[in-house]
């Protein structure tokens, strides 16, 4: 790794050594947060576009160390996404279901210890 300063520290020491007025050291001060701001954003889009070109190059066998084209990678990751959500929602209705059916099940099991014991009680 290189032993050059950033854009940043070097602002910053110009700005803190007095080198220059007071006025250009807040514009200075300025520049450097909002540089900051725009490589922590691009850091982050950075790092999710690599994860996202990871998972589609898996998926598509022969593009492994390729970058795919950007509209047709977000277009699959929307779809597939979607696909996602079709199947939460499938399991939320199956587990809704398996409670009701938990529910009559339980009901049904009264019931029947109920008709035992009037069975019991006849005899």
């Amino acid at each position: 790794m290189s032993d050059e300063k950033t854009l940043i520290e070097r602002l910053r020491e110009r700005t803190e050594s007095g080198w220059v007025n007071a006025e250009l050291q807040a514009l200075i001060r300025e520049a450097a947060a909002e540089l900051e701001d725009w490589e922590h954003a691009f850091e982050m889009y950075w790092k999710a576009n690599r994860r996202a070109t990871d998972i589609y190059n898996a998926a598509h066998p022969g593009t492994e160390g390729t970058l795919p084209d950007q509209g047709k990678m977000i277009d699959w990751l929307c779809d597939e996404l979607a696909k996602a959500g079709d199947v939460r929602a499938r399991e939320r209705a199956l587990a809704r279901k398996m409670r009701e059916l938990g529910d009559k099940t339980q009901a049904m099991a009264d019931l029947m210890r109920g008709a035992a014991s009037v069975l019991e009680h006849d005899k």
